[in-house]
């Protein structure tokens, strides 16, 4: 077995460790889940995407530094509050590969889940939701981490408890398709949809020559996925009187923050956009580092209240 191999082990075996203490995220990658990527592993033939993990759920949870003493120290450190005795090499660790996620955002997306699987609506639509995320794991057409994308954030609203409703039709008559659900910041309903950018738009790097990356490109995706949701008939478009949020993810491959960033201010000042409130951006599906981006000029503005709550949550710190 290589270096290499041996590392991958390493992990599957502390992430696998980090999953079985969950609750509900241990029922969606159960054992069968994590023995079939670990003999997929096996086979030294397998190179790039896993066919148990087409979405790259393992490789998104790897850490560079994992297992290392030093650095399990310095985390042990930053965890515990006692930033000021991490010497300068531990601050720039920290800073480069950030916390281990078997630290923090396993347990974090465990109880987001178990947020959502505890509303007390819906109950058919929720068990429906977790059942699906079992069911398309290892599916390559559906992407598993979008869908739990959608489940962080509200699983993220209801632990601060504000989500009030899920797959709820803005409009009765007009609407075709629900919106993913309601909150109630300041004693009125509040629509939000949640969708990521999906695509890959930058071209993977392999070392073979220099690669010049389409910024309009990136600018375009993000624009792209603002029009799908406010467009004249889709969701959003149809919550006439109520503010309107969007979170939005951002992938690997695709749009960076900065431009991402841009293209919302873009569009907040165009006239067909006018319908969204605001918007959350999130580095990615994860749901842990995020920007907070009002409207401009909504047509339906957000209270003081409503939008000072969002500014608290999910504006950069």
């Amino acid at each position: 077995m290589t270096p290499t191999q041996q590392d991958k082990f390493n992990q599957l075996t502390a992430i696998r460790e980090a999953v079985s203490k969950t609750t509900l995220l241990s029922s969606i990658l159960d054992e069968t889940w994590f023995e079939a990527l670990e003999k997929e592993m096996a086979n030294s033939s397998t190179t790039g995407v896993l066919a148990v993990d087409p979405s790259g759920f393992f490789d998104s949870l790897c850490h560079p530094l994992r297992g290392a003493p030093w650095f399990e120290a310095v985390q042990e450190l930053f965890l515990t509050g006692r930033v000021d005795e991490i010497d300068t090499d531990g601050r720039l660790a920290l800073a480069m590969c950030g916390i281990d996620p078997v630290r923090t955002f396993i347990p974090l997306l465990d109880r987001r889940l178990k947020a959502v699987a505890e509303l007390p609506f819906k109950q058919n639509v929720v068990e429906t939701k977790i059942r699906q995320l079992h069911k398309i794991r290892s599916n390559k057409r559906k992407k598993f981490k979008n869908d739990l994308f959608e489940i962080n954030v509200l699983g993220d609203l209801a632990l601060k408890c504000v989500l009030r409703d899920i797959e709820v039709l803005p409009d009765d008559e007009k609407s075709k398709s629900c919106v993913d659900g309601v909150i109630y910041l300041d004693e009125r309903e509040v629509f939000i949809e949640v969708t990521d950018t999906t695509r890959e738009v930058v071209p993977r790097f392999t070392g073979a020559r220099v690669m010049a990356v389409d910024t309009e490109c990136q600018i375009k995706q993000v624009v792209r996925k603002l029009r799908e949701k406010i467009a004249k008939g889709r969701q959003l478009a149809l919550a006439k009187g109520s503010p309107t949020l969007l979170f939005l993810a951002l992938t690997p491959y695709g749009a960076d923050r900065l431009l991402a960033e841009s293209a919302v201010n873009e569009c907040f000042h165009a006239n067909e956009f006018a319908g969204l409130s605001g918007v959350v951006l999130a580095d990615s599906w994860k749901f842990q580092m995020t920007s907070w981006h009002p409207g401009v000029k909504p047509d339906i503005p957000l209270t003081e209240v409503e939008e000072g709550k969002l500014r608290n949550w999910y504006a950069k710190k």
